[in-house]
């Protein structure tokens, strides 16, 4: 190739990869395609060799080994060493193009207030940062710097903390003595037979349900306290006149509701599936769930027991339609024919 300088105009220049291509203006030029130029080969006095997009430059050119054109000896267009470029400045903002090729003409982005930092304005994928919203005085949660934000810059409410199960709230002489009589709490629920007139259960959320041998059955609340006195508290109470169920009050049944326990007595003892309400207060009962409904338990079922006895043998559903066991149906308006062997017992939630 001829010692002669060519003009050209950079079209873009990537100075991450340290390479771009100059379009040739000169009439006299090798070639009207694009011109490979290294970062070598620029005549510059920075310490990073780059080329603002749409440069007028002036180069020489000539072969490499593989006998592809490239520029060399790249100045500006008078011959002077070529201007100091902000590193980056070749990119467009949240829009770079494929393969480093910077952004389209005549649009930059300078280091020091966009790609890589600046005012805070932008961020170095070109989007832009939302101003954290400042902490009221008073205000709960730390809208700054904790990571705890929405988009909009809200903070978020502070997670509630975990409430722990009842029985981690008794003294441990409590626990081990409901251990040691084989009473357990499971899924934070207890089913405990209170000598043989009661069955009550103690569950999640302050959940009770009570049946009394009387031929009573309650739902309510109950609380404890670390001495393992439970108070429980019945809104909800029904009772069989022979084998009708209808609403009644605590104050209508007497003793029959029990409103006080104590979780250290020993005549308390834990239920199996063997305790029904059928075995508690007798057969020859309708099914009550049609007047649970309309006084508005919440149980959909009557069980005293653990359910997952259910595998082995226990805690079958209460046919509402047709009555236990009974397989020929029936609208279970009269007596059940006879208590399944191992038939549910009172409200869950």
């Amino acid at each position: 190739m001829t010692d002669a300088k060519y003009e050209g105009t950079v079209k873009w220049f990537s100075t991450k990869s340290g390479y771009g291509f100059i379009a040739p203006t000169s009439d006299n030029a090798p070639t009207k395609e694009d011109i490979f130029v290294h970062a070598t080969a620029i005549v510059t006095e920075s310490d990073y060799p780059n080329l603002k997009e749409g440069f007028q430059a002036s180069f020489l050119t000539y072969l490499d080994e593989n006998g592809k054109l490239k520029a060399k000896d790249v100045t500006s267009s008078d011959g002077s060493p070529c201007p100091h470029v902000p590193r980056y400045s070749n990119r467009k903002s949240g829009n770079r193009k494929k393969g480093g090729k910077g952004a389209e003409d005549g649009e930059e982005q300078d280091a020091e207030d966009g790609a890589e930092g600046g005012d805070g304005t932008q961020n170095p994928r070109g989007k832009r940062n939302k101003p954290r919203r400042q902490k009221k005085d008073g205000e709960e949660g730390d809208a700054e710097g904790n990571g705890e934000g929405d988009d909009e810059g809200k903070p978020r409410a502070p997670k509630k903390p975990v409430e722990p199960s009842w029985f981690a709230t008794l003294e441990a002489s409590v626990q081990e003595s409901m251990t040691s009589r084989d009473i357990k709490v499971m899924n934070g629920s207890c089913f405990l037979a209170v000598g043989d007139s009661a069955f009550v259960k103690l569950g999640t959320k302050g959940y009770a349900a009570m049946a009394h041998s009387s031929g009573v059955l309650a739902e309510g609340t109950y609380t404890t306290a670390p001495d393992g006195s439970v108070t429980m508290e019945w809104p909800k109470i029904i009772k069989a006149d022979g084998a009708e169920w209808s609403a009644t009050t605590v104050e209508a049944v007497g003793d029959a509701a029990i409103v006080e326990l104590k979780l250290t007595d020993e005549s308390l003892k834990s239920t199996t599936r063997e305790d029904t309400t059928e075995k508690l207060w007798g057969e020859g009962k309708n099914d009550p769930m049609d007047v649970m409904e309309a006084n508005e338990f919440l149980s959909k079922r009557i069980v005293f027991f653990d359910t997952r006895n259910r595998r082995r043998g226990g805690n079958r559903k209460y046919n509402r339609k047709r009555g236990p066991n009974n397989k020929s149906g029936g609208d279970g308006a009269g007596p059940a024919p006879e208590a399944p062997a191992s038939a549910p017992s009172a409200p869950q939630e």
